[in-house]
């Protein structure tokens, strides 16, 4: 983390921890305590991160506002699954299942099950995963929510893939499929690095070559640099497999160099937004701090198996 970022970051957490010293028990509270824990996920604090979710809870309880509780409950499964307490992340994910349920928000629960699917994919319990990926894949399809149906296929695929290199293909073009319906080009650029990732852990290097490849060719100013990010450590992989250092080497250094950039960018945007949000509401009300209506963006979190982006949604609530 840069300088620049990490003082933008501290003066973030400053702010918002001033304003919970002295808030009422209301949502907004609660809503800023959510934000709050994002930021220390943001800076590995997952301690602070998991003690915040909790806060949260706490007064949605209070507040009996089951609609937020199932969704903050994913947060938390979020954290512990980061800690690797991985019985305590499935814990909260089925948790947050069990309220969102319970509130007849079926159709919200696609992230959580993506969420369970990534965690059991660790786990290499591949069928519970696959599972969770289908079920995700069902609420999509109900939804007509074609971008959620795509990632779902992609999901799935990146499952398959680890037993029938023929049949995540196949997945993994239906999901191609359907991002050719959608704006960016981005989502093509995650298929093709799924692909090219697994190609390359079974030692097929011509394949996983030219998948990158292919990926590479829709790099541009339009595709997000965590795909960008993804398709350098794939290609650095690739290359240093098969022992071609000086473009392992390359790619090394271009990995290095967006990630660096890459975090700074994303802790300057969300810290303008924040502090937007804080100085303008601060002035009508202590209540209206950080109101749904200008929420912060979803924060993306990652896994390195499953590249698709936003895999483990995060409920900003």
């Amino acid at each position: 983390l840069s300088p620049t970022a990490l003082r933008a970051q501290t003066r973030t957490i400053d702010s918002l921890v001033n304003y919970l010293s002295s808030a009422k028990e209301t949502n907004e509270k609660a809503h800023a305590y959510n934000v709050l824990a994002s930021f220390y996920i943001n800076s590995g604090d997952y301690d602070k991160a998991a003690e915040n979710f909790l806060n949260s809870i706490k007064i949605y309880e209070k507040t009996k506002d089951t609609q937020n509780i199932g969704g903050v409950y994913n947060n938390l499964g979020v954290v512990f699954d980061f800690q690797k307490n991985y019985s305590e992340a499935i814990s909260c994910y089925k948790k947050s299942v069990e309220v969102i349920e319970a509130a007849g928000r079926t159709n919200d629960l696609a992230d959580v099950y993506n969420n369970l699917g990534v965690l059991y994919g660790k786990l290499q319990k591949n069928a519970e995963a696959e599972k969770m990926f289908r079920k995700s894949l069902a609420i999509e399809i109900q939804k007509r929510n074609f971008l959620g149906m795509a990632q779902s296929y992609q999901c799935i695929g990146n499952v398959v893939a680890t037993t029938n290199l023929a049949s995540a293909q196949a997945l993994f073009q239906k999901a191609i499929e359907i991002y050719d319906r959608l704006p960016p080009p981005h989502a093509f650029v995650t298929c093709y690095v799924s692909m090219a990732s697994f190609y390359s852990e079974a030692n097929k290097f011509n394949e996983a070559l030219g998948y990158a490849n292919k990926a590479l060719t829709l790099i541009d100013s339009t595709v997000h640099a965590y795909e960008t990010e993804s398709l350098y450590s794939v290609l650095m992989e690739i290359y240093s497999k098969t022992g071609k250092f000086e473009n392992a080497f390359n790619y090394s250094t271009k990995l290095s160099s967006i990630r660096d950039s890459l975090y700074s960018s994303d802790i300057a945007h969300q810290t303008a937004e924040l502090n937007k949000k804080y100085q303008t509401e601060k002035k009508d009300a202590e209540n209206k701090v950080l109101s749904q209506q200008n929420q912060i963006q979803t924060l993306q979190l990652r896994n390195n198996k499953y590249i698709i982006i936003g895999l483990v949604g995060f409920f900003m609530v």
